[in-house]
């Protein structure tokens, strides 16, 4: 399972065709070629020339992350990531693909409901309340 976050603010759950994702698949969903940042527990994949191709911001994720992300955007748990990429760290195998999934989409509702009704917060809170979600797996 991965998100897809679209330029509409649209927010989806997308499913790979098998266990992974695979490249191509990725690169499907962001409209072009990947560039994959990883930003706490989870793995932004975007399209690396979407801002040159005249894409609009991503409004939620430039939000949630702090840093201007252009186009659509997919979340991607570091364990749904293509089998044949070796870059998950140790700290990456204590969550389940699912809780880092549902932790980012509470984590984002919360964020968007307090800054919808108080104004706030920034990205460091985003991350830091998204990180405290996650379960640790035994």
């Amino acid at each position: 399972m991965a998100i897809k976050i679209d330029t509409e603010s649209i927010v989806r759950v997308i499913h790979p065709s098998s266990a992974k994702f695979n490249l191509d698949e990725l690169n499907d969903h962001v409209e072009g070629f990947i560039e994959p940042l990883k930003i706490g527990p989870v793995w932004v994949m975007y399209d690396e020339s979407a801002k040159k191709k005249g894409a609009a911001k991503n409004l939620i994720a430039t939000f949630f992350f702090g840093v201007a992300i252009y186009g659509t955007v997919l979340i991607v748990p570091p364990q749904q990531l293509p089998e044949d990429w070796d870059i998950m760290d140790d700290s990456d195998r204590n969550y389940s693909s699912s809780d880092v999934d549902n932790g980012f989409l509470l984590s984002l509702q919360t964020a968007l409901i307090r800054q919808r009704a108080f104004g706030l917060p920034g990205y460091s809170e985003n991350i830091s309340d998204f990180t405290s979600r996650l379960k640790t797996v035994s």
